[in-house]
């Protein structure tokens, strides 16, 4: 593919996280590559997927594979410590400068040759990240650079070279200004790095004293958790919601703090069994029996397919008004208790005494 690019007249790279894993032998995801070839003609040459043509990059689809393709370019005037606007350039060196960190700075040329402007091939060998450029600048303008260190030092097992780490210290506070989605994004792949590098500089530098929600998260969340438990355990643990939290999540909280207010009775059992089961790994680490608890529900006098033998028409002869609805609950109570069977007769002479 960068041989077809380069035989048009331009030229074409492998660049970023490919490059380095590749190096480090580590598996390869995706593929991205830069090139000086117009948007608008790649697009004449190649089957294109139009997805941020505006940010000079397209997705080409090639040979039933996907690869993100950028044109050489460089930052300039970021917003929101996020959002750069950006211009063309010509060389892959003038490129080179908007990227992150060294060992992501790496070019690969179709003849398997290494550009290397930056001395990241060095930094790969030792382990170590180091910015590209002066650190406070670089995290000035894009936080979301402070959690890719971590990540990638969690992820990659290295160092944070010490001006790059305390530039993170001195700007962890643009932290809060980034979207609470990009933040339990990355919050999720540091806690289940290879490592937990990412977590010690946390820790170490306070770098989430800006964003406290996830600091407290932290402070009770385990590598051995479940990522789609996080958000549950927070609630139970702080009895509030992360900003990440969906109305189904919410919902399906709220109905297991039920189940655990009410020491797993059998009614909050019955009504709320979907949410007791969706959040029965954090039960089980926050040390509950949930085999016992499995074994109760199971054998439940009433499930979903064995419904109250009663209903409120066959109540109304008796009661009237909001009498029915609570002689209903009284026999549900009664049933899953074991105080009487669910037939229609039993119960019946069970709420007339």
């Amino acid at each position: 593919m960068l041989k077809k690019i380069e035989s048009l007249g331009y030229e074409a790279y492998l660049v970023g996280g490919c490059v380095r894993d590749m190096l480090l032998n580590y598996p390869i995801n995706d593929i991205d590559i830069t090139t000086n070839m117009p948007i608008d003609e790649i697009a004449n040459h190649f089957e294109v997927r139009d997805n941020g043509s505006k940010y000079l990059s397209v997705t080409i689809i090639y040979e039933d594979h996907e690869f993100e393709i950028t044109h050489f370019r460089r930052d300039i005037e970021y917003t929101d410590h996020r959002h750069p606007e950006v211009v063309l350039v010509n060389t892959a060196k003038e490129d080179s400068y908007r990227r992150d960190f060294t060992v992501n700075a790496l070019y690969y040329t179709s003849e398997g040759k290494i550009l290397d402007f930056h001395n990241g091939q060095e930094d790969l060998k030792n382990k170590k990240l180091k910015m590209i450029g002066d650190p406070d600048e670089r995290f000035e303008e894009d936080a979301l650079r402070i959690l890719r260190a971590l990540n990638f030092a969690g992820k990659l097992g290295f160092i944070i070279e010490e001006n790059t780490a305390l530039a993170m210290e001195r700007n962890c506070d643009l932290l809060e200004d980034l979207s609470d989605d990009r933040i339990f994004d990355y919050f999720k792949r540091i806690l289940y790095g290879i490592t937990d590098y990412g977590i010690q500089y946390i820790n170490h530098y306070d770098l989430f004293d800006f964003i406290p929600d996830y600091k407290e998260l932290l402070a009770i969340a385990k590598r051995n958790y479940r990522e789609e438990d996080l958000v549950f355990y927070y609630y139970f643990r702080y009895n509030k919601f992360l900003n990440v939290t969906t109305s189904g999540e919410k919902k399906c909280a709220e109905e297991a703090k039920r189940v655990l207010d009410n020491n797993f009775d059998n009614v909050s059992l019955y009504k709320y069994s979907y949410a007791y089961l969706r959040c029965e790994n954090v039960f089980l680490n926050l040390g509950y029996n949930v085999n016992e608890i499995d074994e109760r529900l199971k054998n439940l006098p009433l499930n979903a397919d064995n419904k109250l033998a009663i209903s409120g028409d066959d109540l109304k002869p008796y009661y009237s008004g909001k009498e029915i609805g609570i002689k209903l609950e009284e026999a549900l109570y009664a049933v899953l208790n074991r105080r009487v069977i669910n037939e229609k007769k039993d119960i019946l002479e069970y709420l007339k005494r």
